[in-house]
């Protein structure tokens, strides 16, 4: 194939082919040699039916559901191993699905979906596969229903509490049609600005209606003569404000993850790792979908999901130096409220703190940024035994950070390392003999 390609580049007079033409001619040549063979719906039943048999082993992938619409434009094919399944259905306390499509993975353009969750470091772990004819409500359907019944006992159903996925109307549909109960969580997926990044900081969602709706007003005053930023305002208040299922787009609404970085890391490691970046031909592909199955089933015996977020030194050392500040704090019903750094020697003001929980969005944007980014509150947290949470952006996406784990050392839940509360005897000294103390005093 190589000496070909070599021999048509020599041969050719004009300039080099773009990568396009040489995908092209590779595919070309595929087709030729009988390597890219076209598949048909009856194939992929024959493959379903044939691996669809739950394997003794633990890691081997099987085919949980092959589905097929009544019209025959749309179908699904959803993998899983044994080992998976029970870890998607075993997870935390708070039990999630996240779900999102990858593409260029094949010829035919068909989305490859990977399913599953992250533990209380962030990560990902993928339990399910899916492969679709695309993106719309039945094939969501058939991915979420799928997962649902394997996960099922005979004694409770699989209902996860949320469900992350992107933006896409279709997943939404088809959450609410066959997962009534759960909750959908929006990842940030645009950059957002300062203001906007204030309302992500609401601890409820009545704090973020409230605080919404004063971000509106104030931007409707603001840029009342910018007709194009009053459309996208428009657009804002339809799509995250008034779609009631689909408004967990603040921080503290799932307390394990914020975004879907650990998918989209997956994404790409399916194709650095497996595809090498190429789209393969569908026969080929399933192959690796059992590949990957197993790989990863066997992984998570090295690696299992973490159940407590881990604490490296890094976090004690921000912690210690943060508490060295000496920052101004107050317990509350079995809560704090410490300052942030910017304000550690200011005093605490009860009443601002009463004021915020109690704001209303007649009192104003000013007024929330003014109270918001005064203190921040951190209380125990409900998921992790042992932990403290806090309302900072760091704590809301990382589950750890310097003002609740500062609390957490001082209240005895953790001690610092060695490490970091070690004094350095001093600075590296300057080579050779030390130099001669001059006079104290100078005498004309």
């Amino acid at each position: 194939m190589k000496k070909k390609l070599k021999n048509y580049i020599d041969c050719s007079k004009q300039d080099l082919p773009s990568p396009k033409q040489i995908n092209d001619f590779l595919r070309h040549e595929a087709i030729r040699a009988g390597q890219l063979i076209q598949m048909k719906l009856s194939d992929l039943k024959s493959y379903a039916i044939q691996n669809s048999t739950p394997p003794e082993n633990q890691d081997t992938a099987y085919v949980v559901a092959f589905k097929v619409s009544e019209d025959r434009k749309q179908w699904i094919l959803v993998w899983t191993t044994k080992r998976l399944t029970d870890s998607q259905s075993k997870q935390g306390r708070v039990n999630h699905l996240q779900v999102d499509a990858t593409y260029k993975l094949l010829y035919q353009g068909f989305p490859y979906f990977p399913v599953g969750f992250s533990d209380a470091n962030k990560k990902f772990f993928c339990t399910f596969t899916a492969l679709c004819s695309g993106e719309t409500i039945w094939c969501y359907a058939g991915i979420l229903r799928a997962v649902s019944q394997v996960c099922s006992t005979s004694r409770q159903q699989y209902v996860p509490d949320f469900v992350m996925s992107d933006a896409d109307t279709a997943i939404e549909s088809a959450v609410r049609r066959y997962l009534p109960k759960a909750k959908i969580f929006e990842k940030q997926r645009r950059k957002i600005k300062e203001d906007f990044r204030i309302v992500c900081a609401a601890q409820n969602t009545e704090e973020c209606d409230e605080a919404s709706t004063a971000l509106i007003n104030h931007w409707m005053t603001e840029y009342a003569s910018v007709q194009r930023f009053l459309e996208a305002v428009d657009k804002f208040r339809q799509q995250w404000l008034n779609r009631q299922l689909f408004r967990g787009w603040f921080d503290a609404f799932v307390p394990i993850i914020s975004t879907n970085n650990g998918l989209e890391r997956l994404n790409l490691e399916i194709k650095c790792n497996y595809t090498f970046r190429e789209r393969l031909p569908l026969p080929v592909f399933l192959n690796e979908v059992d590949l990957m199955l197993n790989d990863w089933s066997s992984n998570i015996i090295s690696v299992p999901p973490s159940t407590s977020p881990t604490i490296a030194n890094g976090d004690y050392q921000a912690a210690y130096n943060f508490w060295n500040l000496k920052p101004k704090y107050m317990a509350i019903n079995g809560s704090y409220i410490i300052q942030s750094s910017t304000n550690a020697n200011s005093e605490i003001d009860e009443d601002n703190f009463n004021e915020l929980v109690g704001f209303e969005a007649a009192d104003g944007w000013e007024k929330y940024v003014e109270l918001r980014s005064q203190f921040y509150v951190v209380q125990p947290s409900t998921f992790y035994c042992g932990f403290y949470k806090c309302s900072c952006f760091s704590g809301l996406k990382d589950n750890v950070c310097k003002h609740a784990l500062s609390l957490m050392c001082k209240d005895g839940l953790f001690d610092y390392p060695v490490e970091v509360t070690d004094v350095p005897l001093g600075a590296k000294r300057k080579r050779g003999r030390k130099r001669k103390a001059t006079s104290a005093l100078v005498i004309d």
